[in-house]
């Protein structure tokens, strides 16, 4: 039996667990992406008011000025100092609608964002390493193996298990070659195993949509898939201030405070998603809607909602490390890093590459 498990736990880690280490590495990068961007893009994304923020009616007119032809889908104006204020919007008759960036203050049209298209990449390289459905289901086996090489890798070193408690966790200096190898690969596993199964059973859901329904019925959630993209609805900047003038104030009203807002007409109504000062991450998100006479319709609070939806909608943020902000990304980071090195220490394994 200790023959078999060895010898399966070698050849998946040669195999399922080189795709997971890419698959790591693409997951580590992804986590910080937030910072990355705004550190590329910080005149962008990271500009301050001077004086006081222009209010979406107040944008809309300025920009309008310079771009009379501008067709708006949405307007997000945000709470807090060093952000821009950005609107999905075709700023002419030739163009199609996209996210175009603004000062907060004066309206005026701040450079593109670069790099989202890199992570774009990025992601789908981690999910589906640009293969698609086959792609995906490649990485959907390797994450189910791991689950298996740590339950193996924990039986293979439990049989040799160190003498000492410190063994498990500490390596020692002075091993050479193979017993060098098999120590570090071992003392790395025996740190990042429960990260290891976290990511894998976590990042399943992007793979199996059967698993995800499971999950969503575990939690007591209602699985709904995702709706398919449609054209946003366009409208012209009068049109578009006729909906937010009673909407802004009443916005500001019922809300106060808050460190993003995203106004987005539906019929008669203004939707808003928005997300409060002390928001843990993307989302933690709140809607509220309003009518055409700025009295409120509609308001769902992320905090009030049942901890299985909250899970649900924090699913990706908590595979990321995200929902727990920069030490969860930095777990998630030296989780990647591990089993990496650990790949490196099992191939020497393996092929016996080293001198004992």
């Amino acid at each position: 039996m200790h023959a078999v498990i060895k010898r399966f736990h070698g050849w998946i880690g040669i195999t399922a667990g080189l795709v997971m280490a890419f698959v790591a590495l693409t997951g580590s990068l992804m986590a910080f992406q937030p910072q990355i961007l705004r550190t590329i893009n910080a005149e962008t994304l990271m500009v301050s008011a001077e004086g006081a923020r222009l209010s979406p009616v107040e944008l809309i007119s300025a920009v309008t000025a310079k771009y009379p032809q501008a067709q708006w889908a949405n307007v997000t104006v945000a709470g807090q100092d060093q952000a821009p204020a950005l609107a999905l919007v075709a700023l002419s008759a030739d163009q199609k609608p996209s996210v175009h960036y603004f000062h907060p203050s004066t309206g005026e049209l701040l450079p593109a964002v670069r790099g989202e298209e890199f992570f774009e990449t990025v992601e789908h390289l981690h999910r589906e390493l640009l293969l698609g459905d086959f792609g995906s289901n490649i990485t959907g086996i390797s994450a189910i193996l791991l689950l298996g090489m740590v339950i193996g890798g924990s039986y293979l070193r439990w049989k040799r298990r160190p003498p000492k408690l410190s063994g498990w966790f500490l390596a020692r200096r002075g091993l050479k070659g193979r017993a060098h190898a098999f120590q570090w690969h071992g003392v790395l596993g025996t740190w990042a195993a429960l990260l290891f199964v976290f990511s894998a059973s976590t990042g399943l859901s992007w793979s199996y949509e059967p698993y995800k329904k499971a999950i969503y019925s575990a939690l007591s959630v209602e699985y709904k898939p995702k709706p398919a993209k449609t054209a946003p609805a366009l409208f012209d900047a009068a049109s578009f201030q006729r909906l937010m003038s009673p909407a802004w104030p009443a916005f500001v009203r019922d809300v106060g405070a808050f460190d993003e807002a995203v106004f987005t007409p539906k019929d008669a109504d203004v939707a808003v998603a928005y997300w409060l000062p002390d928001a843990a991450h993307i989302r933690e998100k709140n809607d509220i809607r309003f009518n055409a006479k700025g009295q409120r319709i509609e308001h769902k609070l992320f905090a009030q909602k049942p901890m299985g939806e909250q899970l649900t909608l924090s699913w990706k943020m908590l595979h990321t490390g995200q929902y727990w902000g920069w030490s969860g990304q930095l777990m998630l980071l030296l989780s990647s890093l591990s089993l990496v090195a650990m790949t490196y220490f099992g191939f020497r394994l393996f092929f016996k590459s080293s001198k004992s």
